[in-house]
């Protein structure tokens, strides 16, 4: 049986870009590639989404601080949560 890893790169000429790879659902094992400029990108984290898919974080060598964050931030929000925000009351404006 095989499993789709859904892949995020962080750093080098394809920052965010995501990839769908299949992996065997015996033996998954952490996947890496070689990105555009021939930098070979590595697994740094698996996680599950909140589809229950497995993710992987792309690292690219040369990844700086702020690409780390970047993707970070965007892994971590909850689609849930931002749409419960959205549907509170306005904050009252002084008159």
């Amino acid at each position: 049986m095989k499993i789709q890893v859904e892949c995020i790169m962080i750093g080098g000429p394809e920052h965010g870009r995501v990839l769908m790879l299949r992996q065997d659902a015996a033996r998954p094992l952490r996947p890496a590639i070689v990105a555009l400029d021939g930098e070979l990108c590595q697994c740094a984290a698996w996680r599950r989404n909140h589809q229950g898919r497995r993710r992987c974080l792309l690292v690219h060598p040369r990844a700086s601080a702020r690409e780390w964050r970047e993707v970070l931030a965007a892994c971590g929000r909850n689609p849930v949560r931002a749409r419960q925000s959205k549907t509170m009351s306005p904050p009252l404006t002084g008159a």
